[in-house]
């Protein structure tokens, strides 16, 4: 228990709990100017010195805000009894602010416990407002996020909505065609996402399998345009900026109008790739009424890191971006798996439908 005859030095959380030493010894170290020697060999700083370093502004955390209060209590002078009767406020109040036992103590006590310290209380007091409001400030801007994501998905939770896979086709070998690695784990993890947020499970199709009304309908697509004949004929029609070149056969490099430049898959060593993608969401251009949403990777591995980029809430950048929009992203691939996954570019884009070019009959 404290008494009169005791006061506590705090200039951190830690040292504050072995800076003790009586009162009498602390006016001789004020009067004199020595340091107070304690047992492990450290020294109490002059209170001149910790006068010096209190700045309420540096205060950015709980933490802060107890070390200056701390340094604001030494600077003082006084034992805890003497600062509560000039306060007004309890001893055991004093002490929970200056040794951490106290959350962010009230504006009214704050006030007092400055005011006792002959200190101007208005920046401590804004010192607590940020404080307080930091979180808050986070908290909200959070749940925006998670409201723009659910809304997000929520435009595709619907009973129509058709999720197409490219299917490459060995007539030979395999006549019921082959779907690649990478776009089958893309396709299961919007499949479980569509579990998780308890959404309609999707229609799930080929791509050669579409029909003329299946094209209206709300569709996802995944896999470019050299496996998804689908995506191939969206994209056509879409403004984007950012598409697949396709200059020679099987090319995946994606290519952004823009700026020209060229982005090209890594081949770094066994199981390890740097691959790139594209996400693309935008109205269905068969049916401006619905939307379309376009996940496809260079390789496999890119349309597998798009479809995580989305269903996680930890990238919810992109669905609070725009309502259409188009996506460039990197992703690191180690032990045949998506790993770390960048944005490079995300641009709005607009939903006014490309021309589509007329060949008339020869």
């Amino acid at each position: 228990m404290l008494t009169g005859e005791h006061r506590l030095y705090a200039p951190s959380i830690l040292k504050r709990q072995q800076w003790s030493t009586t009162r009498e010894n602390a006016h001789l170290s004020r009067s004199q100017g020595i340091r107070v020697t304690i047992p492990n060999g450290s020294e109490r700083p002059d209170p001149e010195d910790e006068m010096a370093r209190i700045n309420p502004d540096q205060i950015h955390s709980r933490e802060d805000l107890i070390e200056q209060l701390a340094r604001l209590f030494d600077a003082r002078g006084l034992s805890i009894q003497a600062l509560a009767a000039e306060s007004t406020l309890s001893a055991s109040t004093i002490h929970g602010m200056i040794n951490g036992a106290t959350d962010v103590p009230r504006p009214s006590t704050l006030e007092k416990f400055v005011k006792a310290c002959g200190h101007d209380p208005k920046p401590w007091l804004e010192a607590r407002h940020r404080l307080r409001e930091s979180p808050r400030q986070a908290a909200s801007a959070s749940r925006a996020k998670g409201r723009q994501f659910r809304e997000f998905w929520r435009e595709f939770a619907k009973p129509d909505l058709t999720l197409v896979v490219g299917l490459h086709q060995f007539s030979r070998w395999e006549p019921s065609g082959l779907i690649g690695v990478g776009d089958a784990f893309a396709l299961s993890e919007i499949q479980q996402h569509f579990v998780r947020i308890g959404a309609p499970s999707p229609v799930i199709t080929y791509s050669d399998r579409v029909g003329g009304e299946a094209r209206r309908n709300p569709l996802i697509l995944i896999g470019g345009p050299d496996a998804n004949a689908i995506t191939d004929e969206i994209m056509k029609r879409l403004p984007c900026s950012l598409g697949f070149r396709q200059r020679t056969p099987h090319d995946v490099s994606i290519q952004d109008s823009q700026t020209e430049r060229t982005y090209a898959p890594r081949l770094l060593r066994q199981g390890e790739v740097t691959d790139y993608g594209i996400v693309v969401k935008t109205r269905n251009p068969f049916n401006p009424q619905v939307p379309t949403l376009i996940v496809a990777g260079s390789f496999g591995y890119g349309s597998w890191a798009g479809a995580r980029l989305l269903t996680e809430t930890t990238s919810a950048e992109l669905a609070s971006s725009h309502a259409s929009f188009e996506c460039l992203f990197e992703t690191e691939v180690v032990g045949r798996t998506p790993q770390a996954t960048k944005v490079l570019i995300l641009r709005e884009l607009a939903q006014t439908r490309k021309p589509f070019p007329f060949k008339p009959d020869a």
